[in-house]
C-alpha cells in the first residue's frame, strides 16, 4: 500500500526480511561464539611468540659486536630432535663419533652447545664443512681445536670443557657454538 510517500509493505514481505534478519543474527552469533574465541586464543599464541623473539632479538642485540650492522643478526631457534636429527646425520655419514653437551646460559631456553667429534681428520673437516654450508643452521663455531685423539685432555682444556669423555678415533675435534636458542621439549 502506498500512501503518498509512505509505503507499507505486505505481511509477507515482513515476514521474509524478518527470516532474513533473523538468520543475520544466527551466523553473527555462531561467528562470535565459535570463530572469535579461537581467533583470540591465536592473537594470543602469535603475541607470546613476539615476546619470545623480541627477547631473543635483544640477546643477540646485546651479544653483537660493536659496529655490526644490526641488520644481518638472525635469531633463530631450533627444536632440540632437529638439532640432533640434522647434526646426527653429518657425523653418521663421515662415520664420526659425536657427543654434543648443552650447558644452560643467563637466559631461558638459550644454551651453549660443546661438541666433541672424534673419527678420520677427512671426515671430521667434511662434517664441519657440512654443518658451515646447511641453511637451516644459523651458529657460529668457535675455538675449533683438532688434534690427535692422544692430545685429547689438551684440546678440551682449551675449549674449556673438562666434562668431556675421550672418544675412539684418530683425531678429535672439539668447538663450540655460543647462545642458541633450543626448545627442548
Amino acid at each position: 500500500m502506498l500512501f503518498g510517500s509512505f509505503s507499507i509493505d505486505s505481511l509477507g514481505t515482513i515476514r521474509d526480511a524478518n527470516r532474513e534478519l533473523d538468520a543475520k543474527f544466527y551466523e553473527a552469533s555462531k561467528l562470535e561464539g565459535e570463530v572469535h574465541p579461537s581467533e583470540v586464543e591465536r592473537f594470543s599464541v602469535a603475541a607470546d611468540e613476539f615476546e619470545r623473539v623480541r627477547e631473543l632479538y635483544q640477546i643477540a642485540l646485546d651479544s653483537a659486536p660493536a659496529g655490526i650492522d644490526l641488520r644481518t643478526l638472525q635469531v633463530e631457534t631450533y627444536r632440540i630432535d632437529f638439532l640432533w636429527m640434522v647434526i646426527g646425520q653429518y657425523a653418521g655419514t663421515q662415520g664420526l663419533v659425536l657427543t654434543i653437551d648443552l650447558t644452560e646460559t643467563q637466559y631461558e631456553n638459550v644454551y651453549d652447545l660443546i661438541f666433541t667429534v672424534s673419527g678420520e681428520y677427512a671426515g671430521i673437516a667434511n662434517f664441519i664443512r657440512n654443518l658451515e654450508n646447511d641453511n637451516r643452521l644459523q651458529f657460529r663455531i668457535e675455538n675449533f681445536v683438532i688434534a690427535p685423539s692422544s692430545m685429547f685432555e689438551q684440546i678440551a682444556d682449551i675449549v674449556g670443557h673438562n666434562h668431556a669423555e675421550e672418544l675412539p678415533g684418530e683425531a678429535t675435534a672439539m668447538f663450540k657454538v655460543s647462545e642458541i636458542s633450543i626448545l627442548l621439549d
